[in-house]
């Protein structure tokens, strides 16, 4: 009897150990539909050639589980996966004339929460998003005020954020209708009407239609969900995305 005490108790002390170690990940909050991480990236469509230094992306791959991955089947238009860009870890490195990845359609209606970590390198009107259809979800850098962040899904926000240029930072993007917002890392959230248009896909880098205002900088992970997280479920977005690249 000692001995098969002694068993279970070993036993649960193993899970206890299990479940302090194990790794936190943005699909433990429901409703993620989006999940890119910059390590996760490949040289083809069938994802079996993962991408190397200096290599050009075809597949960001969607680790939510949703299939939906962001591509770019034509080659002069793919960004580069950069090594040891951030915190030791590689990004996608978009170059202001005509890099962008997109999925397919699909559903993803407000509200739309999205989480992005970049780095911007030109201050001027640049995409760093949209949804599937042109404006249906975008978000911009504006000039003037050099960098400042805006956003527009039937209506626009000039929000005035200025995370500057050459610097790493967390974008949370909400649009909720009159209740959207933009906030920088852990900052105070700006907010107003962005307007009620439905995102419906992601466009990342770019305009929706593939041509207006490319993106010059570098992303290292976006995280979408289709509700709002709880304040508390917002603390563990943030604590992964600041102890992994900030």
């Amino acid at each position: 009897m000692k001995s098969l005490m002694q068993g279970r108790r070993h036993l649960l002390l193993l899970n206890l150990g299990s479940l302090a170690t194990a790794e936190w990940l943005p699909t433990d909050i429901g409703g993620c539909v989006l999940w890119l991480r910059s390590d996760l990236a490949y040289q083809d469509a069938a994802k079996t050639v993962p991408c190397v230094a200096d290599s050009l992306i075809w597949t960001g791959e969607n680790k939510s589980g949703l299939g939906h991955d962001v591509v770019q089947a034509t080659e002069a238009k793919r960004p580069i996966y950069l090594t040891n860009q951030v915190n030791g870890l590689p990004a996608w490195d978009f170059d202001t004339t005509d890099d962008y990845l997109k999925a397919v359609a699909f559903t993803w209606n407000q509200p739309e929460v999205i989480y992005l970590v970049l780095k911007s390198d030109l201050g001027y009107v640049r995409r760093i998003m949209d949804g599937n259809g042109n404006d249906s979800g975008t978000v911009y850098t504006w000039n003037p005020p050099i960098n400042s962040i805006s956003m527009y899904a039937g209506s626009g926000i000039d929000t005035g954020l200025q995370p500057g240029v050459n610097t790493w930072f967390i974008l949370r993007i909400i649009f909720n209708g009159a209740n959207s917002s933009a906030r920088v890392n852990n900052g105070t959230p700006v907010t107003g009407d962005a307007g009620t248009s439905n995102m419906g896909g992601f466009t990342l880098g770019m305009r929706a239609d593939g041509i207006t205002q490319p993106f010059d900088g570098q992303f290292a992970e976006v995280i979408g969900y289709n509700a709002i997280p709880s304040d508390a479920n917002d603390t563990l977005i943030m604590d992964y995305l600041t102890g992994r690249y900030l």
